[in-house]
């Protein structure tokens, strides 16, 4: 099934997993879940997913496999990747060090 209710449940049920809220805990079963919504193009859930690369929760820790997740969420708008991809560009995290870029991605 798809569309913005059932992306919604899946970014839900994902959060559930990832905390143990009602079910065991289980990153990589709520990385599956945001998979699902990610793949239909829901930016929250791609962010979430760069935040688990990023911080290697329920996967090996992979700052290019985060920087993808983000920019595909950043260009829809989310405002949390775009800070995210600021941060990485500040940082020099996963990319060269580039205050540029990161002004361009904080505003």
């Amino acid at each position: 099934p798809t569309g913005r209710h059932t992306r919604i449940a899946q970014c839900r049920i994902a959060v559930c997993y990832m905390h143990g809220a009602g079910v065991a805990q289980n990153e990589a079963g709520g990385l599956r879940w945001w998979r699902l919504a990610a793949d239909q193009g829901d930016a929250g859930a791609q962010n979430a997913i760069g935040n688990c690369y990023d911080n290697g929760t329920g996967v090996v820790q992979d700052f290019a496999e985060a920087l993808r997740w983000y920019r595909l969420a950043a260009v829809q708008g989310d405002v949390n990747a775009q800070c995210n991809l600021g941060r990485c560009s500040a940082l020099g995290t996963g990319v060269a060090q580039n205050d540029s870029e990161a002004a361009r991605w904080y505003r």
